[in-house]
C-alpha cells in the first residue's frame, strides 16, 4: 500500500482504519490449519481537485506489472475502479475514488489470506 501510495506524487493526508489482531490462519473460526494471518488494510488518500482518478487507476496495471494482475470482479462496479491481485504472497488490492474531509481521494482497500509465500518450484502450479 505505501508503493501505491508513493505512486501518488504531492498527495495529502492518509486515513488508515485502525489495526487490530489479525485472525491467524490456524484459528479455528475461520477452519484454518496454515501459517499467517488474515489482514485488511484500508487506507484514504487525500488528492488534489484536479488529480486525475481514472488516469491513476488506469496506470497501475502498466506501474506495478511485475507483481500485480488486474482481474474482473465480475460483477459491476463504481468507475474509476480497478481489482489488482498478487500471487505471492497473495494478495488483493482494490483501488478507487473516494473521498475525505469533503475533498477528493483515493481508496486502497487490501487483504491477505494467510499470506504465506509460495515456495519456488519448476513444478507448474495447481489450480
Amino acid at each position: 500500500m505505501d508503493h501505491v501510495a508513493s505512486l501518488m506524487t504531492d498527495h495529502g493526508r492518509v486515513e488508515r482504519t485502525p489495526e487490530f489482531e489479525p485472525y491467524g490462519c490456524g484459528d479455528p473460526l475461520i477452519f484454518g490449519s496454515g501459517r499467517g494471518a488474515f489482514y485488511t488494510g484500508q487506507w484514504t488518500i487525500a488528492v488534489a481537485d484536479d488529480f486525475d482518478v481514472d488516469q491513476f487507476v488506469d496506470s497501475l496495471p502498466a506501474l506495478l506489472a511485475d507483481e500485480w494482475t488486474e482481474e474482473s470482479l465480475g460483477v459491476p462496479v463504481r468507475e474509476p475502479y480497478i481489482y489488482l491481485v498478487r500471487k505471492s504472497p497473495r494478495m488483493t488490492l482494490s483501488v478507487q475514488e473516494s473521498s475525505l474531509d469533503g475533498g477528493k481521494a483515493v481508496e486502497l482497500l487490501a487483504i491477505s489470506r494467510c499470506g504465506a509465500e509460495e515456495p519456488e518450484t519448476d513444478e507448474p502450479a495447481r489450480q
